[in-house]
């Protein structure tokens, strides 16, 4: 009479052992976010990662989907410092100072540091700075021209003076 109660008694826990596995995998399904759940349901769809990003790290999504369903709690983090900015993106290149010639043009300079690797750069009028033309050189002042775009450096401030 044991044996055989033995063997039930584990047949019954194999049974709750399935049953309570299976529940506990639909409750993870259910639990997922809705692109999680996307990615279970249709394996075959391949998420799209966001395609443009404008200058404060927002993503341009279309209504309805994943991505825009979150975006707002993205653009309005809870976590962030009270009055917090978005960085203004600078310019690649910072002004330190401009020599200016009475006479001529020929010896009139800039000097140009660029931000990221800290290089100096002595340019005059027409002159390449990377992608960049001077276009011109006034006191405190350089215009540049990329393309069709006209970027002006001025000194942001003097620190020797």
């Amino acid at each position: 009479m044991s044996v055989k109660t033995l063997i039930i008694g584990i047949s019954i826990m194999g049974i709750i052992t399935i049953i309570g596995w299976n529940l506990y995998e639909d409750n993870n399904q259910n639990n997922q976010s809705p692109v999680e759940k996307n990615r279970v349901i249709n394996p075959q769809q391949k998420a799209k990662p966001s395609q443009n990003k404008n200058m404060e790290g927002k993503t341009d999504s279309t209504p309805g989907t994943p991505e825009a369903f979150y975006q707002i709690i993205i653009d309005n983090n809870l976590f962030r410092p009270l009055g917090w900015q978005p960085e203004v993106p600078q310019p690649k290149y910072m002004l330190i100072g401009t020599v200016i010639a009475k006479n001529t043009a020929q010896h009139t300079e800039a000097f140009i540091v660029e931000r990221q690797s800290r290089q100096l750069h002595i340019v005059r009028v027409n002159d390449w700075i990377g992608e960049q033309m001077v276009k011109g050189i006034e006191a405190k002042k350089v215009i540049l021209q990329e393309g069709d775009q006209e970027i002006i450096l001025q000194i942001e401030h003097s620190p020797f003076f």
